[in-house]
């Protein structure tokens, strides 16, 4: 089987960067506004307390609450659960419109001596008390922002191997393995085959250790022994690759 490669430099210390995911529950009514700075929380040995900053630009007060928890991969899947290795605080507050707070995540535990730990962690924003005469829907925040713990070693980076398999005569698995120590950030991921591009679109996450995969439409011409350009970014660097259909 052929296999694309791509090796990361690796990285030490804190760094401010990339995902700020929020889903939006139903609603038809919200007035405050929250933003938060840095979007991706990086903690090593000599940084074991990063502080964020949490606004509130709306025109009313918010009620917040943090949790954190342990993040995984497991045959492509996101998998979450609790966890006492890291400490949020204040972990519920009300935030005054036009107001800030400072959030400080730390690290309680030791981390890893070799691969990079991943971790979530969500900013929720709690209903308000009921106001009288209210009908409507209310709007609820939810930001969930990564959390990376470096190994003792102080370096992690990512080593990608690609694969593209056929599933059926419709259909090809693109795949990539993480073989490195620390995760990788995937965005702008598409393949070409004689001018048609096939795009998985979004951006995604592969930790260390563990594997993603996107099913995607084949061409009704693609043969058996088809060669595919692969592009990337990688970490904000742009790669390419051929990739044969096996």
């Amino acid at each position: 089987m052929q296999r694309a490669s791509w090796r990361g430099q690796g990285w030490r210390g804190t760094r401010v960067g990339g995902l700020l995911c929020g889903l939006l529950f139903a609603g038809l009514s919200s007035a405050a506004s929250l933003q938060i700075n840095p979007t991706r929380v990086e903690i090593d040995q000599d940084s074991r307390v990063v502080a964020l900053t949490l606004r509130n630009s709306g025109s009313d007060d918010a009620n917040v609450q943090l949790e954190l928890v342990q993040w995984t991969q497991v045959e492509g899947e996101d998998h979450y659960q609790p966890t006492t290795e890291l400490l949020a605080t204040p972990p519920i507050f009300s935030l005054a419109a036009g107001s800030q707070q400072i959030i400080r995540v730390g690290l309680r535990g030791t981390p890893d001596e070799q691969r990079e730990r991943a971790f979530r962690l969500y900013v929720q924003e709690l209903p308000p008390s009921a106001e009288q005469g209210f009908r409507g829907l209310r709007m609820m925040l939810r930001m969930s922002l990564p959390v990376f713990i470096a190994p003792v070693s102080g370096k992690s980076g990512p080593e990608l191997e690609w694969r593209l398999r056929r599933l059926s005569v419709h259909e090809v698995e693109l795949s990539v393995v993480n073989r490195g120590n620390g995760r990788a950030q995937v965005s702008e991921l598409s393949l070409e085959h004689r001018g048609k591009r096939l795009v998985p679109g979004g951006m995604a996450y592969v930790l260390a250790g563990a594997t993603r995969s996107w099913t995607l439409q084949s061409p009704a011409d693609l043969a058996d022994d088809a060669q595919l350009a692969l592009t990337a970014r990688i970490d904000g660097v742009q790669y390419g690759s051929q990739l044969s259909v096996h």
